[in-house]
C-alpha cells in the first residue's frame, strides 16, 4: 500500500496487522493498494450455468421456493435473481420475451462444468416454480459470464442504488417487492443474491468486513436518462426499500453506500465500536484524510473530517 505521504507499506498478519485487518473491508480509505496476494482456488475456465425466466405474476412464488432451497445447497452452487425492468436480447432469451418485464434466475455450478451431478442439479434448480423459459449451458467464465449483463448498465445514465441484507424471504415480503417492482418505470434491476458459504464461516472479528451472517443481499440497481426524473425516481426506490423494513437485517454493504447515506456509514462498518477501530487505523496511516472521496469515507480520529468535494 502507498500512503498519502508516499510511504510504501507491506501489510500482513505480522507486519502492520492493524492495517491488514482494516483493508479487509475498510475500502480505499487508507492508501492506494498496488499489489496483493491471495490464495486462488482451482476453477474454470468454463462453468455450468442455468437460466430461468418467470413472468411477473409467478415471480414471488418462484423466489419464495428458491429461498427455501438455497440455504441447504453446497458451496459449489451460486444463485442470483434479478427482477428485470426489460429483459435484454441475450442468446438464451426467446424472441417473444425480449423487452418484457421478467424475473431472471441464474444458477451457477462452481465446479467441473461437465459433471453429471452438476448438470442434474442445475437442471433441477432452474425448474423451480413455473418458468416461462429455461436453458442450461456452459460458458467461459472470464469472457462471457463476467460480462453477461454489462450492456444493461450504459455509461452516462443517472444511477441510484439502495441495498440491504435480509435473513428471511417470506412470500409476504416477496409479494410486496414484486408489487413495487411492477410500479417502477426505470431501467435496470432489483437483484437478490444468495450469501452464506465460505464467507459466513470466517469469524466476524477476523476482518473489518462485518456482514458475514446474512442469508441474502438485496439491491435496487436502477437508472434513467432524464434529470427531471431524479426526485421522483429516487423517492420511489426509497419507498420500495422502506416497505421491506420489517424483514431487513442489520448492516449494509459499504461498497454500495450512496451519496445521500452518510447516516448509514457507521452501520455499513458494523457498528460504532468497529467504526471507531477503523477510524484509529485511519488516523495512523492517513491523518489528513487525503483518501476521502468515496461515499464510505472514514474520518480519522483527531484528524480532518469528511468532505463531499
Amino acid at each position: 500500500l502507498v500512503t498519502a505521504a508516499g510511504e510504501v507499506i507491506r501489510a500482513s498478519e505480522t507486519e502492520h496487522p492493524d492495517l491488514f485487518w482494516a483493508l479487509h473491508g475498510g475500502g480505499g480509505n487508507f492508501g492506494a493498494v498496488t499489489e496483493f496476494e491471495f490464495e486462488a482456488h482451482r476453477f474454470g475456465p468454463e462453468m455450468r450455468i442455468g437460466v430461468a425466466l418467470h413472468h411477473p405474476e409467478d415471480a414471488a412464488a418462484a423466489l419464495a421456493e428458491y429461498a427455501q432451497i438455497y440455504p441447504e445447497l453446497s458451496d459449489r452452487v451460486g444463485w442470483h435473481a434479478a427482477l428485470k425492468q426489460s429483459m435484454p436480447g441475450l442468446p438464451f432469451v426467446p424472441e417473444p420475451l425480449r423487452g418484457k418485464r421478467l424475473l431472471l434466475m441464474i444458477v451457477m455450478y462452481l465446479d467441473d462444468a461437465q459433471s453429471d451431478d452438476g448438470i442434474k442439479l442445475v437442471e433441477r434448480l432452474i425448474g423451480v416454480g413455473k418458468p416461462a423459459a429455461k436453458a442450461v449451458t456452459v460458458m467461459p467464465f472470464g469472457a462471457r459470464v463476467q460480462k453477461l449483463l454489462d450492456p444493461e448498465f450504459p455509461n452516462g445514465n443517472r444511477y441510484y442504488t439502495k441495498e440491504a441484507h435480509i435473513n428471511a424471504l417470506p412470500e409476504e415480503a416477496l409479494e410486496i417487492l414484486v408489487s413495487r417492482w411492477g410500479e417502477m418505470k426505470m431501467s435496470g434491476e432489483i437483484e437478490i443474491i444468495g450469501l452464506g458459504g465460505a464467507m459466513a464461516r470466517v469469524s466476524p472479528e477476523a476482518t473489518a468486513f462485518p456482514n458475514r451472517h446474512h442469508n441474502w443481499w438485496l439491491n435496487f440497481a436502477l437508472h434513467w436518462d432524464k434529470a427531471s426524473e431524479d426526485v421522483s425516481n429516487v423517492a420511489q426506490i426509497r419507498a420500495a426499500h422502506d416497505a421491506l423494513k420489517p424483514w431487513l437485517g442489520s448492516g449494509i454493504y459499504a461498497n454500495m453506500l450512496n451519496f445521500d447515506e452518510a447516516d448509514r456509514l457507521v452501520d455499513a462498518y458494523g457498528g460504532q465500536e468497529r467504526y471507531d477501530r477503523l477510524a484509529r487505523v485511519k488516523a495512523r496511516y492517513d491523518q489528513d484524510n487525503f483518501f476521502r472521496s468515496n461515499n464510505a469515507a472514514i474520518a480519522p480520529i483527531g484528524g480532518r473530517s469528511r468532505v463531499t468535494n
